[in-house]
């Protein structure tokens, strides 16, 4: 993990973006990188700091060709935004997938594979209302016992339940009282691990 960042940094680097500059862009605390670099990395931050140079090379005065090579472009350097409490602020402001999403989580199991595998980052927006559920979507479910699951919601004969589907759909769906569901996130997002 810690080459794979040091290789995006150097890239970036040659966008003009030194490490001060991209903690600052993506609103990271002083040093974070260093700290981040000095503890092997995460994938968190790779992810982030992937982003953020594919955002650059889209918009950026480089674009990168189906080869990887720099190519020049008519584009400019892309405007950062200050941050919003619904996504976060900073580029991601730029990722359509990300602008209405108020929460992240990290997929566990294989329920939901191919389509979401296993340690999958997995953004939502929250629904005002848990009792309007669109049948047959991917929802973030949060129950009042603390579990949390990602799955399809299905309508079950009981208006009292709802049904929660993985993608493989030999396994018969679990049942799950509407009154257990603490939270629900309308699923806008799959990032899986490479």
């Amino acid at each position: 993990m810690k080459q794979a960042i040091l290789d995006l940094l150097r890239e970036l680097r040659g966008l003009g973006k030194d490490r001060r500059t991209v903690e600052k862009d993506l609103h990271y605390s002083p040093n974070y990188i260093d700290q981040a670099l000095s503890k092997g990395g995460n994938e968190r931050f790779y992810l982030a700091l992937k982003r953020y140079r594919e955002a650059l090379a889209e918009e950026g005065p480089y674009r990168y060709s189906e080869g990887g090579a720099r190519t020049a472009g008519s584009g400019t350097a892309m405007a950062v935004s200050e941050p919003t409490e619904t996504y976060g602020g900073g580029f991601w402001k730029q990722i359509p997938e990300y602008r209405s999403c108020n929460y992240a989580t990290q997929a566990r199991g294989h329920a939901m594979e191919p389509l979401i595998r296993q340690n999958a980052i997995v953004g939502g927006r929250r629904l005002d209302d848990p009792g309007f559920i669109v049948y047959g979507e991917i929802y973030i479910i949060q129950a009042r016992n603390g579990m949390e699951v990602i799955r399809y919601i299905r309508a079950a004969t009981d208006a009292a339940v709802v049904l929660l589907a993985g993608a493989d759909e030999s396994v018969p769906a679990t049942e799950m009282r509407r009154a257990d569901i603490e939270r629900v996130y309308h699923a806008q997002f799959v990032v899986n691990p490479l």
